[in-house]
């Protein structure tokens, strides 16, 4: 048996205060939240507001999509609040341009960044940025 649903019905999780509904987003990792913005004009940006990013290279066919992806979405991100951000590599070169677009952007508010890197050959090079950040509780590398 079929439903029909008529077009000018709104979903139920579109009625949710804007608030929640970024709560509920920044649980999902960046690349699923980026493709909500494809349900509707109204969450065509949303996702730019979460207060949480998470990155994870698994995610993504290769390191290159991978990389494209966190460079066009972490200056795509509006948010004046960035609480969090999780970073999955397999590689550790290179991850200092994108601590610092964070700080540049995000330092006042920022209280959590957690770095993992499954390439142990590498070490990995933090920018000073992440020792300055007075507002960061919590920083795990590994």
């Amino acid at each position: 048996m079929s439903k029909k649903v008529c077009s000018t019905t709104k979903s139920r999780i579109s009625e949710l205060p804007e608030d929640l509904i970024l709560t509920i987003l920044s649980f999902l990792p960046t690349k699923h939240a980026v493709l909500t913005s494809l349900l509707s004009k109204k969450w065509k940006y949303l996702w730019t507001k979460v207060p949480r990013l998470e990155y994870n290279v698994y995610h993504h066919k290769d390191i290159t999509s991978f990389k494209r992806f966190m460079d066009k979405s972490m200056l795509s991100h509006k948010s004046h609040v960035l609480e969090s951000i999780y970073v999955k590599l397999d590689w550790t070169r290179n991850i200092g341009p994108w601590i610092r677009t964070v700080f540049r952007h995000h330092h006042r508010h920022l209280r959590e960044i957690e770095i993992v890197s499954v390439a142990y050959l590498f070490q990995l090079v933090l920018p000073h940025e992440l020792f300055t950040c007075k507002t960061l509780v919590y920083h795990h590398t590994y």
